[in-house]
């Protein structure tokens, strides 16, 4: 009973710490580069925003090894559940990729809704287009970047991407689900896909919808198939679409 309790005041700490530290980095660290170094605000979001996600990379790998493991090829893909995708597993992964994308757009128009229609929900003005609706994606910029020739911000915004996307699927899904197993049994993936949905609270005027039409999902195709590589394929695919954007911009230009 104690290990189960421990299992999850585990996981209840390591999202409440992951989510306060993007969010202030979002809200305070920005602005805070913007004003005193000048920063535009890509060069800043780079920065603020995905360096949590650096330090929850690697703190997966600390807590594989305070579990006791060795430091093994086997033994961590064996643990974290990075298994093979055979026929079944790539089945769900398909009917799920489409369910999940489906409630993406679902999430983004209803984000759109609440925060023209509920002020306390209203996005912060300091926000460009790509992130706030309201203003619009200048052609050849992202997030106030001339996207010219600019390979070297898509390079770093891939960087970005690897961390926020394992980051977040090998500590969540492969460190922490297989914990929630312990004391939920089949009910896991509801526990932690309300947890991961108010995570995002750091964008927070979609992430009631979040909950319900991507993070619940995402959680139940995961635990259902016991494969970590499922929730990396669709969460990082979401994640691709900015850089897709500006790959396309920087060719164009």
């Amino acid at each position: 009973m104690l290990n189960k309790l421990r299992n999850q005041l585990l996981t209840i700490i390591v999202f409440i710490l992951s989510s306060s530290g993007i969010t202030l980095s979002i809200y305070l660290g920005i602005p805070f580069f913007m004003k005193y170094y000048n920063l535009r605000f890509g060069e800043a979001y780079l920065f603020c925003f995905y360096s949590p996600f650096f330090l929850l990379f690697i703190s997966n790998f600390i807590i594989y090894k305070i579990e006791g493991h060795s430091f093994s090829l086997k033994s961590y893909t064996s643990r974290l559940r990075l298994n093979k995708l055979d026929k079944h597993t790539i089945k769900w992964l398909a009917l799920f990729f489409v369910i999940i994308f489906i409630g993406f757009a679902i999430t983004s128009k209803l984000g759109q809704l609440i925060s023209d229609n509920i002020s306390f929900f209203s996005i912060p003005d300091f926000l460009p287009g790509g992130l706030n609706h309201n203003k619009k994606l200048l052609p050849g910029y992202f997030f106030d970047i001339p996207l010219s020739n600019n390979w070297l911000f898509a390079i770093f915004y891939f960087i970005g991407w690897f961390f926020n996307i394992f980051g977040e699927e090998l500590m969540f899904r492969g460190i922490l689900l297989p914990r929630n197993e312990k004391t939920f049994n089949k009910y896991a993936w509801l526990f932690q896909g309300v947890l991961w949905g108010i995570w995002h609270v750091y964008w927070f005027w979609q992430f009631i919808p979040l909950t319900f039409f991507v993070a619940l999902p995402l959680l139940y195709v995961v635990q259902k198939t016991k494969n970590t590589w499922v929730g990396i394929i669709i969460h990082g695919t979401l994640n691709l679409i900015p850089l897709i954007y500006i790959i396309i911009q920087i060719v164009r230009s």
